[in-house]
């Protein structure tokens, strides 16, 4: 048990982040406390964290990548909820996100390769044919009815 620096309120050292650097190897506020301080931080310096955030993940594509990938692995039923409520509220998008996965599905078939290896050009060439079909067919239905 211990008292945070912030609350005054005692609680055990779980509610309390692990910090090397700590003489118990726990920082002196509990979660709550550094939570609401970290929020409030980012409120008050939004762009700033943000630019910093950016510029890592730049300078780290792979390993931003990978924990991505897991976090996607651990939590997948919670992100398929987020993309479907996400999906619903913005319909435009989820027009290009089937678009998208039709083109992966033909090109794997057609070429072979796996879905997960596809080159985002050969994938953005495949978007550009659809949208080409669609003006062409376009054209041909506005001719048909004049």
């Amino acid at each position: 048990m211990r008292k945070c620096k912030r609350c005054g309120e005692v609680k055990p050292l779980e509610a309390y982040f692990k910090k090397k650097d700590c003489k118990d190897g726990r920082v002196s506020t509990c979660r709550e406390c550094s939570r609401w301080s970290n929020k409030k931080y980012y409120e008050a310096n939004k762009e700033k964290c943000i630019k910093r955030v950016t510029e890592y993940h730049k300078k780290n594509r792979d390993k931003s990548r990978l924990a991505a990938k897991k976090f996607r692995e651990r939590h997948l039923d919670k992100v398929k909820e987020n993309e479907r409520i996400y999906l619903l509220n913005n319909p435009e998008k989820r027009f290009l996100t089937e678009e998208r996965q039709s083109a992966k599905k033909f090109i794997s078939k057609q070429y072979g390769i796996d879905k997960k290896d596809i080159p985002e050009e050969l994938i953005q060439y495949k978007l550009f044919q659809y949208k080409l079909y669609r003006q062409i067919k376009m054209k041909k239905n506005e001719s048909i009815k004049s």
